[in-house]
């Protein structure tokens, strides 16, 4: 079973994420905060990440290049500004919603 970590502090959005992937058939872990998240993907070996960069304070821009170094990450973000989303691509995110 493929597993997805979701990194996002918006606990509402992420149930509702959680649960669809979930019902896809995916293992699905999640994480409100990106300490815990990156011994997380030490740990688990996750098949995907999707992180929400703006969580912490936007400390997931920082996060990004670490994370994508071992596993995908594909960032999600409701700004979409043009500026993020090249910074991501730039940070190694294998895509960006």
């Amino acid at each position: 079973m493929r597993t997805i970590l979701i990194i996002d502090d918006d606990v509402a959005f992420t149930a509702k994420l959680k649960a669809q992937l979930s019902e896809a058939g995916y293992r699905v872990l999640n994480s409100m905060v990106l300490a815990h998240a990156e011994r997380e993907c030490t740990r688990e070996r996750p098949d995907l990440v999707l992180l929400e960069v703006r969580t912490e304070h936007d400390a997931g821009w920082e996060a990004l290049p670490r994370l994508a170094a071992f596993q995908p990450v594909i960032v999600l973000s409701s700004a979409g500004l043009e500026e993020d989303v090249m910074r991501g691509f730039a940070a190694g995110a294998a895509d960006y919603i």
